[in-house]
């Protein structure tokens, strides 16, 4: 963009499956589309709110950023990245949890299973720590504190995810 508007200018990359239409929304998108609405819409709006004064020259858009084909990349696969971020962050709580609480107790094996757990909600949690403590043998039963590992899996968590969500915002990748 030219420097005296670029400061003025705001860019923002769309992309939809389909539109929601009023009916005669759909007459106008159909004369729009020549007959026949695209399944998958791509669109970039440009806001520019600079004085009339400094548009001396033509503007000249240059091809899609970055960014427009991320987006629609991450757009296409949200789900695998949002099970794999959740995945994550569960086994960063449990980890943490097994060094702060449990006195790194577990194995990795252990804490990946109890990771995966998380996926069955707060009960299923509660439920794995359970079966796990039934299966330690006589020895190691004592060291494994349930009531530990449930409260400080969840204080955890939720912290994680808490930090997550702020620096995604923060990055812009979640809008307010």
């Amino acid at each position: 963009m030219f420097s005296n508007i670029s400061n003025e200018t705001k860019t923002e990359y769309f992309f939809q499956n389909r539109l929601q239409y009023g009916l005669n929304e759909e007459e106008s998108a159909l004369k729009v589309f020549n007959g026949s609405i695209p399944q998958q819409i791509r669109f970039t709006r440009i806001s520019i709110n600079a004085q009339a004064k400094y548009f001396t020259q033509d503007l000249f858009v240059p091809n899609a950023s970055l960014s427009a084909p991320l987006l629609e990349t991450i757009n296409g696969l949200w789900i695998a990245l949002a099970i794999i971020i959740f995945f994550l962050l569960s086994f960063a709580a449990m980890w943490l949890t097994n060094r702060l609480a449990l006195a790194g107790f577990l194995d990795n094996k252990k804490t990946a299973m109890l990771a995966l757990a998380n996926f069955l909600t707060i009960i299923g949690f509660a439920v794995a720590v359970f079966l796990l403590k039934e299966k330690l043998n006589a020895k190691e039963r004592p060291k494994f504190s349930r009531l530990k590992a449930i409260i400080g899996f969840w204080l955890i968590f939720f912290a994680l995810a808490i930090l997550f969500g702020l620096l995604a915002i923060a990055m812009g990748i979640i809008v307010k």
